[in-house]
């Protein structure tokens, strides 16, 4: 009897030993494992995007499933069960062990944390996070043109304002400021402002002794209705350029600037674009001279004079002085009527050209003859004359080919 005991008991310890080692081995086969996981991804508006799950030795009982935890902190949400989904925007693709999510047309709202699950007695989930943007592709300066500005004397100061444009982006972009002076004066200061940069001078050890700069950055962000929106920054600098040893403004002095772009999506960082740089050159001002005084017209009693101021400022006034009598004519004005009351037909004029840093004066004696001071003038008697002479001209000619050709 004991020894029939022993024999059950043997026998059922063999089994559940067998069993437990059966199990083992179902519970080892049965666990999956990850082949293709989903990825971050940064994506553009209005794009099909494709996020991966497959696994290996998966149960056919377990289906996977999708969650979506929105980014703007809404509730989860379960995209579907198994390879069945209500939401019109997604589709689960099945092939072979892979439970693909596709997103149709993705929009700003979809943006988040989706995860593939997987419930079994080991529960597993993988996930990633997904950005939709509108990047920016494109970084305007001013239309990219250079340009030339007057320092008006040594040491005064010039302003100098340059707009940056970013058009239809999401998330909105940061906007900073590149920037290089240079002159013959020694001048060399290399930059970049801080991109929460608002008011204040040039924080470079470089810059000389004696000049003064002050900058100024405003920014702008339209909101255009469809999500995006239009980011502008203006950059004001207003620089005061040092005297060389001979009095003399900066030559040659010229202020490079560039905007740079930076964008932050939701999963792509520190995007960067920056535009083409542009040469603001700052010319100093010369002392005028005046070439010529030209004659524009001469109708009957009034003449019409141009003062050939020959630096071509934009800083010189003029002061027109006939027999004595003063007429002034200041600004960028160079033309000036005199009238003609001598009896000889003869003007006396002077055209002095005046600036900051001096002027130049130039007296002549004019008739509708004159031509050295550049131009010449007729008058309406002079055509008529020129006109009769060259009449008689044609007569006499015609009269001698009748004789030459019919009475000989």
């Amino acid at each position: 009897m004991h020894f029939l005991l022993r024999q059950i008991m043997t026998a059922r310890r063999t089994i559940c030993i067998t069993v437990f080692v059966i199990f083992q081995a179902n519970l080892y086969v049965a666990q999956p494992t990850w082949v293709e996981i989903p990825q971050d991804v940064q994506t553009e508006k209005g794009r099909d995007i494709v996020l991966p799950c497959k696994l290996e030795n998966l149960s056919p009982s377990i289906v996977p499933f999708w969650n979506w935890q929105p980014r703007d902190g809404g509730a989860e949400v379960r995209l579907s069960d198994g390879t069945q989904s209500d939401e019109d925007w997604i589709e689960i693709v099945t092939v072979t062990g892979s439970y693909q999510l596709k997103i149709k047309a993705i929009d700003y709202d979809k943006e988040g944390s989706y995860s593939c699950n997987v419930l079994n007695a080991d529960p597993q989930s993988e996930s990633a996070l997904v950005g939709v943007w509108t990047p920016v592709t494109m970084v305007t300066l001013d239309g990219g043109s250079d340009q030339t500005v007057e320092v008006p004397w040594p040491g005064q100061s010039v302003s100098v304002t340059r707009t940056c444009v970013v058009s239809k982006v999401k998330p909105a972009v940061d906007i900073t400021w590149v920037y290089h002076i240079t002159s013959d004066a020694g001048t060399n200061i290399v930059g970049e402002l801080p991109y929460d940069f608002e008011s204040g001078s040039l924080p470079d050890d470089n810059i000389p002794v004696g000049v003064d700069n002050d900058i100024e950055v405003k920014r702008t962000v339209t909101d255009n209705g469809d999500g995006t929106s239009n980011v502008e920054s203006k950059l004001t600098v207003m620089y005061t350029s040092a005297d060389n040893t001979t009095g003399k403004a900066e030559a040659n002095l010229k202020i490079d600037v560039a905007c740079k772009a930076k964008q932050d999506g939701y999963v792509e960082k520190n995007k960067q674009m920056e535009s083409d740089p542009v040469t603001t050159h700052v010319k100093a001002l010369d002392p005028p001279v005046v070439g010529s005084i030209v004659i524009l017209d001469w109708s009957k009693h009034l003449v019409t004079l141009e003062c050939n101021e020959t630096t071509n400022s934009t800083h010189i006034t003029y002061l027109w002085q006939s027999y004595g009598d003063e007429v002034t004519q200041r600004g960028n004005t160079r033309i000036w009527q005199v009238e003609d009351t001598d009896k000889d037909r003869k003007v006396n004029v002077s055209c002095t050209a005046s600036s900051a840093i001096g002027s130049d004066t130039l007296q002549v004696e004019l008739s509708p003859s004159s031509s050295s001071t550049g131009s010449s003038g007729c008058d309406t008697g002079c055509i008529i004359g020129v006109s009769v002479a060259a009449g008689i001209i044609a007569i006499v000619i015609i009269a001698l080919l009748v004789w030459v050709f019919f009475i000989r």
